[in-house]
């Protein structure tokens, strides 16, 4: 290689490889300050959430016990309801969140209007759905309305105290 390619060729060499350093050092530092996560944490990733029906006496004998309850309410004759879970709530992430925080989640299906749910809902000031409530002994309830995405929910989650 003549002396000047060589010249060339250096600052596109010393760029290049900043940027892998670069990039290294980020991926690594993401590594080494996310999430640990334990192999039952990672098996409750790869398994759907154990929904179970709400009921406000079921929220209620929840959080008396000292639990953290993510209700989501929902209706199935909300156009593109199954597509937003799936990219919002049914995530391996969010899966995981929530057996590490012990929280138990329960489904509120306002789909023929029930009006259990309803009044939790204008209890809540809210009119539409989809929601998700997070209801903690310790503080208010954490809303997130409408187009929560992923990271919503996942920072939602972190804020449980342990």
């Amino acid at each position: 290689m003549s002396s000047q390619h060589k010249r060339l060729f250096l600052p596109y060499a010393v760029a290049g490889l900043s940027i892998a350093l670069v990039c290294g050092v980020l991926c690594g530092y993401s590594w080494l300050i996310g999430p640990r996560w334990s192999s039952e944490e990672q098996r409750a990733g790869d398994r759907p959430i154990p929904f179970r029906p709400f009921s406000k006496k079921r929220l209620e004998r929840e959080l008396s016990a000292g639990r953290t309850v993510l209700v989501h309410f929902y209706a199935n004759w909300r156009i593109g309801m199954t597509f937003h879970v799936n990219r919002s709530l049914e995530r391996p992430t969010v899966r995981k969140w929530l057996y590490r925080k012990r929280v138990i989640p329960l489904d509120a299906d306002w789909t023929n209007e029930n009006a259990e749910i309803e009044a939790e809902l204008y209890l809540l000031d809210e009119i539409s759905v989809p929601l998700i409530v997070i209801y903690s002994p310790q503080k208010p309830p954490k809303v997130l309305r409408d187009l929560f995405t992923e990271e919503d929910v996942v920072r939602a989650l972190e804020e449980i105290p342990n």
